[in-house]
């Protein structure tokens, strides 16, 4: 341990009142509508910035660059399917969201094919991301608590996710997308400093001549890009497509992420936002993939892993932090971490709250209620999903069942395939559907989707991968067409 843990504990404590006196100047003015749009004045530019740490979490943080020492640069071609997905989410999905003007994307089904249609999607949007945002929260005082070498672990992992949420809470409730906006900015360019600082550190630690470290990662087989191998999860065509998918599912039918550029001023502004954040996404990426590529450089020139004593992949740049960056560093990674999971939790919590306020009790529906009724209903529905969300996370580390976050991460896979058939259904299905069946397609779908990914393993050995949305979706979009009216 380079810092006493109180010192570094002081340092996040100050790196919070920040947020907080941040989130106080960004939310003046809010009201009940800009805390889910931001009023429609977002700056594309800066909105496109501030959106790089919402679509990096705290695992991506870690796992990218530890994961290159295994995979290679495998990860481009996915990145690449990033890209275009976010081309199809501005030609496609965003005017037909924006020019609504709708404070719910899931409202569109409401119109298509009923209330039932747009429940049973923002109950898949909100499992996948309550769970999502709970995971990641655990892998962050998870790291936390590894720099904590005192007795009581137990307490101080509680007090870590207690104090990371109420700043969560704190810093959203009053502005919504219009805090989240501005502090997106703060926290992107944070981790972005913080994988600035290990690249430096590296660079200089591996080479006096950065000539001969260019070679060396050139015709190092790090460097491998391609995987032609049918039957790898890393091969090039599932990635690409993979990564597709995945960006029109978590980001253009995603209310956390399509609130943000449904806060630009115009249709034409939160194009230009979307494109600037797919540019800024692969850039990022590259960088995430060069400094992995530095690492399994690193480790490899070091005699390996077991000699260092890393115990995975994930571990790498904790271990980097911890004993090569100095407390500078440390300081840095620690702030790093938190930036990148941050602004991903945060946007979570507040279109959740959107979603329960909007597609389940339908308050924005209610003639009723007072602005200032209306105001402590969201303020009630937001601390309530801090507060299971925090019972999630304390689960996680009670039971310290590692099965439960992997099955965690594959309920993530299987929710927003319905997502996608159900919109593609919605957009290019000529025909109507029952609104009655609907549900009931919508929860068969990851049923028979898990059945055909076992039988293919078990049978001929075949690894889906990330291509297992794909399949969901596409179960999804079959079953509509088979019960479509006449």
């Amino acid at each position: 341990m380079i810092i006493p843990f109180s010192v570094l504990f002081t340092v996040v404590f100050a790196f919070c009142l920040i947020l907080y006196l941040l989130s106080r100047v960004t939310s003046v003015g809010t009201d009940g509508v800009s805390y889910f749009n931001a009023g429609r004045k977002a700056p594309w530019g800066i909105t496109a910035y501030g959106m790089v740490g919402a679509s990096i979490s705290g695992v991506t943080f870690i796992s990218v660059p530890g994961n290159v020492l295994a995979e290679n640069f495998y990860y481009l071609p996915m990145v690449v399917g990033f890209v275009l997905g976010y081309f199809f989410v501005a030609g496609v999905l965003l005017p037909l969201f924006y020019t609504r003007g709708d404070l719910s994307i899931y409202s569109y089904l409401s119109d298509r094919f009923g209330i039932r249609s747009r429940r049973i999607a923002a109950f898949f949007f909100f499992l996948s991301r309550l769970c999502n945002c709970a995971v990641r929260i655990f892998v962050v005082a998870v790291v936390l608590l590894s720099f904590y070498t005192g007795d009581n672990t137990n307490l101080v992992f509680v007090t870590i996710v207690l104090l990371y949420l109420l700043m969560l809470f704190v810093y959203t409730y009053r502005g919504g997308v219009k805090t989240l906006v501005w502090t997106d900015v703060f926290h992107t360019t944070v981790m972005l400093l913080a994988v600035g600082a290990a690249i430096s550190f590296l660079l200089r630690t591996l080479s006096s001549g950065e000539q001969t470290l260019v070679e060396t990662l050139h015709y190092s087989k790090y460097f491998s890009v391609f995987d032609f191998d049918p039957e790898s999860p890393t091969n090039l065509f599932k990635q690409v497509a993979a990564g597709f998918f995945m960006t029109v599912a978590m980001t253009g039918l995603d209310q956390g992420m399509m609130q943000k550029s449904l806060g630009c001023k115009n249709l034409k502004s939160a194009r230009k936002n979307i494109y600037a954040t797919a540019g800024i996404i692969l850039l990022v990426n590259l960088t995430f993939l060069f400094l992995g590529a530095l690492f399994a450089i690193y480790i490899e020139h070091s005699g390996g892993m077991d000699v260092l004593g890393i115990s995975s992949s994930d571990a790498i740049f904790p271990w980097v932090a911890m004993n090569l960056m100095g407390p500078f560093g440390l300081v840095l990674f620690v702030l790093g971490l938190i930036s990148s999971s941050y602004p991903s939790s945060a946007a979570a919590v507040t279109s959740l709250t959107s979603s329960v306020y909007h597609d389940f009790l339908g308050f924005d529906k209610s003639g009723e209620l007072s602005q200032r009724q209306l105001r402590r209903n969201r303020v009630i529905i937001e601390s309530v999903l801090v507060l299971v969300i925090a019972i999630l996370v304390l689960c996680f580390h009670f039971f310290n069942n590692t099965s439960v976050l992997n099955l965690i991460y594959t309920l993530a896979s299987y929710t927003y395939g319905p997502l996608l058939g159900l919109y593609g259904f919605a957009i290019w299905g000529k025909s109507d559907v029952s609104d009655r069946v609907v549900p009931w397609i919508c929860t068969l779908s990851p049923l028979l989707s898990f059945a055909i990914k076992t039988i293919l393993e078990h049978c001929i050995g075949f690894d889906l991968g990330f291509s297992l949305l794909i399949l969901n979706g596409v179960i999804t979009f079959v079953g509509l067409m088979v019960f479509k009216k006449r």
